[in-house]
């Protein structure tokens, strides 16, 4: 059997493991929460913890590799982890626009913009990114910001907190430094001038960088019109 046969029978098992995990999770959440969580907010809930359990394992493995206390090979095998948390996620995102859209005000463009970005995602992991190991680790620390964002979305009807407050200032400070700062020094450093790396991949990166710009001006809008004006 060639390598590459194998390599694809390796990455559609840990993708279909993430899908089966991921799925598996969120109905443990539902389940475990039910006497927790009011009703309306069981699925939203759900929905964000195992975003946030997701986000903490790649931040966490980016990491550790990074550090280099963890093989490239490994790390892989995480990202295809994450392919399959990212095809779960657009399964569910029409069930979970159409409960969280009247509780946390999410518009359709929301939706699609969220169906563009996991795509976007799923493409550029699926890359044959050996030549340039560690670009995506770096990138993938992106995922450090996530956590607020469901803090944030989860509390949107309690602004006056203390906790959303402090969480909405965590989570620009957080999407500034990791999405836009990190993906644009990056992007620069080690994807513009790199030969290795294909040009329909940069084109990839880039539309990632101008959808992290687009979302951080809108959470800055947000966090004015709430705070400020």
């Amino acid at each position: 059997m060639s390598k590459s046969k194998i390599h694809s029978q390796k990455r559609f098992a840990f993708t279909f493991l993430g899908v089966l995990a991921f799925s598996c999770l969120f109905l443990f959440f539902k389940k475990a929460l039910v006497n927790i969580v009011p009703k309306h907010f069981l699925t939203i809930t759900s929905f964000n913890l195992v975003a946030s359990i997701h986000s903490i394992l790649m931040v966490t493995s980016s990491i550790i590799y990074l550090k280099g206390m963890f093989s490239f090979d490994n790390w892989r095998k995480i990202s295809y982890i994450t392919v399959g948390y990212l095809v779960y996620d657009l399964l569910n995102s029409n069930y979970n626009y159409y409960i969280a859209e009247p509780l946390f005000n999410m518009t359709l463009s929301y939706i699609v913009i969220r169906y563009l970005h996991h795509l976007l995602v799923i493409r550029l992991l699926l890359l044959p990114i050996n030549n340039y190991k560690k670009i995506a680790p770096k990138t993938f620390l992106y995922e450090i910001s996530t956590p607020f964002l469901n803090i944030v979305l989860f509390y949107s009807n309690q602004q006056g907190t203390l906790l959303y407050k402090v969480c909405f200032i965590c989570l620009l400070f957080t999407y500034f430094v990791f999405r836009v700062i990190n993906f644009s020094i990056v992007f620069i450093r080690d994807v513009v001038n790199n030969s290795l790396i294909p040009s329909s991949a940069k084109a990839f990166y880039l539309l990632f960088i101008i959808m992290n710009y687009y979302w951080f001006f809108g959470l800055c809008q947000i966090f004015y019109k709430k705070f400020l004006s």
